[in-house]
């Protein structure tokens, strides 16, 4: 989480991320990645060590919370678009993740691995037409960051 800081604290209004839709500065991605940090340890019971599924493309939303995932110390385990319940299952499964951040325009694969996993417990979408439960108040505190990145047919853990 040092990059990002320290990104914010040098490049305050530069642009870290965008898309079709939002362009956010490293502050302002700053900012959203701390608030989705409190709800993660606040709102979910996040700690440290915990693996958290992230499904979504590439967007400013999926930045801020991997941020977020690194921040809380938990272990961000990314999944591509492409994905279908089957592999996200097995990934699931494999990894033992029980909470998954997902853009809601992906959610349905997912919905069909929490049915199938034998892990996987919760889904807390981003992009909704709702109020996104991800974007609350302030920060949370940090831990130690830990990622999990799976390929087609290949996984690696980096702790």
């Amino acid at each position: 989480t040092e990059l990002l800081d320290n990104q914010a604290a040098i490049n305050r209004d530069a642009r870290a991320v965008f898309d079709d839709t939002i362009s956010w500065s490293y502050s302002e991605l700053l900012t959203q990645a701390n608030r989705i940090a409190n709800v993660l340890v606040n709102d979910l019971g996040i700690r440290p060590g915990n693996r958290i599924l992230l499904r979504s493309g590439n967007n400013p939303e999926y930045a801020a919370c991997w941020f977020a995932v690194m921040k809380v110390g938990a272990i961000a385990v990314a999944t591509m678009p492409l994905l279908r319940s089957r592999e996200l299952t097995y990934i699931a499964d494999f990894t033992q993740v029980r909470t998954a951040l997902c853009d809601e325009k992906l959610v349905t694969e997912l919905q069909l691995t929490l049915e199938e996993s034998n892990f996987l417990q919760e889904i807390v979408c981003f992009n909704s037409t709702n109020e996104d439960v991800l974007l609350r108040s302030p920060p949370a505190r940090q831990g130690r960051p830990r990622r999990v990145c799976i390929f087609t047919g290949t996984s690696w853990l980096f702790a």
